[in-house]
């Protein structure tokens, strides 16, 4: 079952009870199979809760929803699900056992709904040969569909040491960029370049004339940053992470075509693009790293360290 879509049955049982229970923070329906369907009010999360009514970012309920599943435990099983209903009803249909879960870890964004974390995530340029030497052995090797990274979760005791080692090795730091979140909350840094470029041509007839339109669209390369977190309970921190770094291949290459027999060649661009894309999921105290590593197109290793601390009230 996808996150985005519970079964026709239980979406009709959801809407008499958004009807008569939209100020209320869980409402609970047991299903015939034994299981529960459970809406949580995510506004009871965030700032001034959810008696202030404030309106909600679009897509937040998808995000928490997101996030929330990950740290599920014992995690979902076949036929379970939890998925947002709007953008701040979150629904989950599992047994009692994992809508406790669910609810200890509102509680818990609850408890530090007014409480900042801040996320910096370190991205660094690596030579192959440094890499090997200072950083591989202390990295785990995952394979993955999407390729292989190196990944591991420094400590908070060992963390400054080995932030250092990183930044010893490093050719160039691409970025450092701090990001504040408060519980079951995104947040995204972009900074790079939107490059326009000629993908095609449309033809127009005027007369006995043709004409060719350009067709403009455009290409970024840069560096992305995305962050989700929140507090769980016993104080450790839940972290979601994906960064992304993408480089266009300049001069963009050309080639020249005609779009209509008898007149001139048009030129198109043909944009190259290599990058990098770790992302990663874990569980930390606050103060520790969570350290990933792939193979850049030229041979050196995009490193990527995160590092997640409370820091207290808005």
């Amino acid at each position: 079952m996808t996150p985005s879509k519970l079964p026709n049955r239980i979406l009709g049982a959801l809407l008499p009870l958004l009807a008569t229970t939209s100020m209320l923070a869980a409402q609970r329906m047991p299903m015939p199979d034994g299981r529960i369907l459970q809406l949580f009010d995510l506004r009871e999360t965030q700032h001034g809760g959810a008696h202030k009514l404030a309106p909600m970012k679009h897509d937040a309920g998808k995000h928490a929803a997101s996030m929330l599943r990950h740290f599920i435990d014992p995690p979902l099983r076949d036929g379970d699900d939890i998925t947002a209903i709007g953008n701040h009803w979150i629904a989950v249909f599992a047994d009692e056992q994992r809508i406790a879960s669910v609810d200890r870890l509102f509680h818990a964004a609850k408890q530090h709904r007014n409480d900042l974390l801040t996320i910096e995530v370190k991205m660094l340029d690596v030579s192959a040969d440094k890499f090997r030497k200072h950083l591989l052995p202390q990295l785990d090797k995952i394979e993955r569909k999407a390729g292989t990274t190196y990944e591991t979760v420094v400590d908070k005791p060992k963390a400054k040491k080995f932030l250092t080692s990183c930044e010893t090795a490093a050719t160039t730091v691409l970025a450092a960029p701090l990001l504040s979140v408060l519980p079951l909350q995104k947040a995204h840094i972009m900074v790079g370049n939107e490059t326009a470029y000629v993908k095609d041509f449309t033809v127009q007839r005027a007369g006995d004339a043709v004409i060719a339109d350009p067709v403009i669209a455009t290409v970024w390369d840069g560096h992305k940053s995305e962050v989700c977190a929140t507090f769980l309970p016993g104080g450790r921190i839940g972290l979601t992470c994906d960064v992304n770094v993408q480089e266009l291949l300049r001069p963009i290459p050309t080639v020249e075509t005609v779009v209509v027999k008898g007149t001139k060649p048009v030129t198109i661009q043909l944009p190259r693009l290599s990058g990098v894309r770790l992302a990663n999921v874990a569980e930390i105290a606050a103060g520790s790293l969570v350290v990933l590593a792939a193979k850049r197109s030229d041979g050196n290793f995009l490193v990527a360290v995160i590092k997640a601390s409370a820091t207290g009230n808005r």
